[in-house]
């Protein structure tokens, strides 16, 4: 179901003709109806800060959307051997601190996730 129309009744060339004026640029909201949206229109996606945005998914247990937080940003740019500070912590280094807010808010999905990278 498309917009509120089953697909049965359109046909694919009308299906298209109604997703040609729909910008994932303008709208990145609608990345979320589904899985394959966010795979193929990431990249539009502009997360200001990511640290809060862990924390956000973290806290919400959203294991898909931190896989691809994990892989594409936080493992790129993290340094394993810097230590990284939060809330008057200290931790060995930035994949600690998230293994630790993992355990906080009883995210089990994400902390499977980050147990990969420990």
């Amino acid at each position: 179901m498309i917009l509120g129309i089953k697909n049965e009744i359109l046909n694919n060339d009308i299906l298209n003709e109604i997703w040609s004026f729909i910008s994932f640029e303008k709208t990145p909201n609608l990345l979320m109806l589904n899985k394959n949206y966010y795979i193929n229109y990431r990249q539009y996606t502009k997360i200001s800060n990511k640290n809060k945005y862990a924390r956000f998914l973290i806290r919400n247990d959203y294991n898909f959307l931190f896989s691809f937080l994990l892989l594409n940003n936080i493992c790129k740019n993290i340094n394993l051997r810097k230590k990284y500070k939060y809330k008057k912590e200290t931790f060995k280094n930035y994949i600690h601190f998230l293994n630790s807010l993992c355990i906080n808010y009883n995210s089990i999905k994400c902390k499977i996730l980050v147990k990969k990278y420990l």
